[in-house]
């Protein structure tokens, strides 16, 4: 009887253990998913597939061509603004104010700040999923568009600070700031206790650092492009530059100033660049050099495409394919 007793207790004990083993590796799986936005950043996703194929000239049919002024150069996505090439689109800045168009995934610093629209959205959206994947909704943005006179008061407040003359890696000079373009925000912490912390891109914030790309922002300067960018190291300040180029530059690891030139690689006339992103979304991506006065840039004539200026030389077309 009591050897029955205890093959019971033992069997009853076997499924306790078995039922104890099972919750822990539910706890387990269930803590890892919630927070593998920290800890695995790039769990489950990549930077963009890139495949290069040769351009036909028996495709040259389903080109037509857009006329661009002198000032289109000046104007679009990649519009790549630093010590050398300063912002000359402003006028054709469309803005709108962060506060009136953000969701409840963050915070922005005052009713004034504002940025492009569809930065805001692309932000939007990147934060929406930081919180889907950290539960963390404190990212606070402080600064977006500037004008010259706002970036020369920056320059102006560095140099207090710093007591330094020269502050040109620490602060723009005005109208080299590509917070001029509305393209570009600055972020920091402030909790639901008021409490405020540079943003610093570290543990779990670190996930919007490998996810930006997504969603068409980058990193604007890095810390290991500080010679190439010529700015110091900038965790807080991120630049929209659209889908699929984060994604390019995430991938091969270059900063705005590399990318031009890489794009240089494949103008209209030779190979063009083919991007498939882990979607399945494909994009073909080419360089028009700007000629004087206008330039006339090859553009598909049965599929949808962006041209962005790249306020240098010459003009790139993204086609979704």
């Amino acid at each position: 009887m009591n050897n029955q007793k205890d093959v019971k207790l033992k069997s009853g004990n076997r499924a306790l253990m078995l039922l104890c083993l099972v919750l822990v590796i539910f706890l387990i799986a269930g803590a890892l998913y919630g927070i593998r936005g920290s800890l695995f950043p790039a769990f489950g996703m990549r930077p963009p597939e890139i495949d290069v194929a040769a351009f036909s000239h028996r495709e040259a049919s389903q080109y037509t061509t857009v006329v661009k002024g002198e000032d289109g150069i000046h104007q679009g996505d990649l519009v790549l603004v630093n010590k050398t090439y300063p912002y000359r689109g402003q006028d054709s800045t469309p803005l709108t104010y962060v506060y009136d168009y953000k969701n409840n995934m963050y915070k922005v610093k005052d009713m004034e700040v504002s940025l492009n629209r569809r930065v805001v959205q692309a932000f939007n959206g990147m934060l929406a999923g930081f919180y889907d994947a950290t539960g963390i909704h404190d990212v606070n943005v402080v600064s977006g568009y500037r004008s010259s006179e706002d970036q020369y008061r920056i320059v102006q407040e560095k140099q207090s600070e710093t007591l330094l003359q020269n502050v040109s890696s620490l602060a723009a000079a005005p109208g080299y700031s590509e917070h001029e373009t509305g393209m570009a925000l600055d972020l920091s912490i402030y909790t639901d206790m008021g409490i405020t912390h540079d943003f610093l891109g570290q543990g779990k914030y670190h996930w919007i650092r490998e996810n930006a790309y997504r969603y068409g922002f980058v990193l604007r300067y890095p810390q290991e492009k500080t010679q190439t960018t010529g700015y110091d190291y900038e965790p807080w300040h991120y630049r929209f530059v659209g889908v699929p180029h984060a994604g390019i530059m995430q991938k091969e690891n270059i900063c705005l100033e590399e990318y031009i030139d890489f794009l240089k690689q494949y103008p209209y006339e030779k190979q063009h660049l083919k991007v498939r992103t882990q979607s399945g979304q494909r994009y073909e991506i080419y360089y028009v050099a700007a000629e004087p006065g206008e330039t006339a840039v090859p553009v598909p004539s049965n599929r949808e495409y962006t041209l962005s200026g790249n306020n240098a030389d010459g003009f790139i077309v993204t086609v979704t394919l």
